[in-house]
């Protein structure tokens, strides 16, 4: 089974991440998708997206 990470927001202004909607047990979920650390850029919103992770999960 594919472990996906749900959210109740979206970052304005990534450029790295996109959000899309899917359908789980008929239930509409947004789902980010964090793209490779290619570029310095990606690199640091993918860092922030992150540490929010962490803190929201007290991880």
């Amino acid at each position: 089974m594919e472990e996906q990470t749900f959210l109740s927001q979206k970052m304005e202004g990534s450029s790295s991440g996109t959000t899309k909607e899917i359908n789980i047990e008929n239930k509409k979920k947004k789902v980010l998708i964090i793209s490779t650390n290619l570029q310095e850029e990606h690199f640091n919103m993918n860092q922030i997206f992150v540490n929010l992770l962490a803190k929201h999960y007290n991880v």
